[in-house]
C-alpha cells in the first residue's frame, strides 16, 4: 500500500519527498511522506501475520487554493487508508500553511 500511496502523490505533480527534504523548493507547493512507526500487529503461531504502520502527509501550502488539499484528502479515500487530519499549522518561515494527515498502512 505505500508504494501506491507514493505514486498517487507523485501523480498530482506536487514535488513530494520520502522522508525529509535535503532542501525544500522555494517555490510551490511540496508534500513529505513518512512512516512512523508500527500501529498495530497481529500475531498467530509465532509469526506476524498482520501489520498496520503509522505515518504521516505533511502538505506545504503557498496559495490559498484549497484544490491540492482536498486531492490529497480524495487519494486517501480512493486507496481506502484510514487517516485524519492531525494539524494545520502557518509555517512563517517558509510563507506555507502546513497541513498534516496521520495515516495507517497495512502492510503484511
Amino acid at each position: 500500500m505505500y508504494d501506491e500511496l507514493l505514486q498517487a502523490l507523485k501523480l498530482t505533480g506536487i514535488p513530494t519527498a520520502e522522508g525529509d527534504w535535503d532542501r525544500a523548493p522555494q517555490e510551490g507547493s511540496y508534500m513529505v511522506l513518512r512512516l512512523d512507526y508500527e500501529a498495530s500487529a497481529l500475531w498467530a503461531d509465532n509469526h506476524q501475520r498482520q501489520q498496520a504502520l503509522e505515518g504521516s502527509v505533511h502538505l506545504f501550502l503557498r496559495s490559498g487554493d484549497k484544490y491540492d488539499f482536498r486531492q490529497i484528502q480524495g487519494i486517501f479515500d480512493a486507496l481506502e487508508i484510514s487517516w485524519r487530519l492531525a494539524a494545520t499549522l502557518y509555517e512563517p518561515r517558509n510563507h506555507t500553511v502546513h497541513y498534516e494527515w496521520a495515516i495507517q498502512l497495512e502492510v503484511l
